[in-house]
């Protein structure tokens, strides 16, 4: 005769476990513009945390985003930002530095979803790829020194 038990019910899932190392992390996110790496975060943690791995604090971001306290923001082509900033607002991205932007603007109308068949609008984010204002200086600095002439004028003998 087959077991019929009734397969075990899901456990609801726990509130995250706090430890000293995710406070540390949360502290060091909570009013943090300059929407740092992973790598950066490990880099100031592992001074207070000698053995702290860049795994635990991957993972530690991740729940974080899971728990919609923190946003990852993907379109560096190097590596994952993080943005403790919920609210409304677009990312300024600089293709020469790597320095990421907020920028304050009202929030986007998503568009009817009969309009895109049928598909329904969860998220939306604004991301201006350029170049910051020193990094735009140095590219004009750098663009007059190189300029020449097109061709030299041959002397006549």
């Amino acid at each position: 005769m087959k077991n019929s038990a009734a397969p075990a019910a899901k456990k609801a899932s726990a509130p995250p476990r706090r430890t000293p190392q995710r406070d540390a992390l949360e502290a060091l996110l909570e009013g943090n513009t300059s929407h740092p790496s992973a790598e950066r975060l490990h880099a100031a943690l592992k001074r207070r945390f000698p053995g702290l791995s860049l795994a635990t604090v991957y993972n530690n971001l991740q729940k974080l985003v899971s728990l919609g306290r923190l946003a990852e923001l993907r379109f560096d082509p190097e590596r994952s930002r993080f943005d403790p900033d919920l609210g409304v607002h677009a990312h300024m991205f600089c293709l020469a530095c790597g320095a990421v932007y907020d920028i304050r603007r009202p929030a986007p109308r998503p568009p009817e979803p009969r309009s895109c068949g049928g598909f329904r609008t969860v998220h939306s984010e604004t991301v201006f790829r350029g170049y910051c204002r020193p990094c735009a200086a140095k590219s004009s600095k750098s663009s007059k020194r190189r300029t020449r002439p097109c061709a030299k004028k041959k002397k006549k003998r």
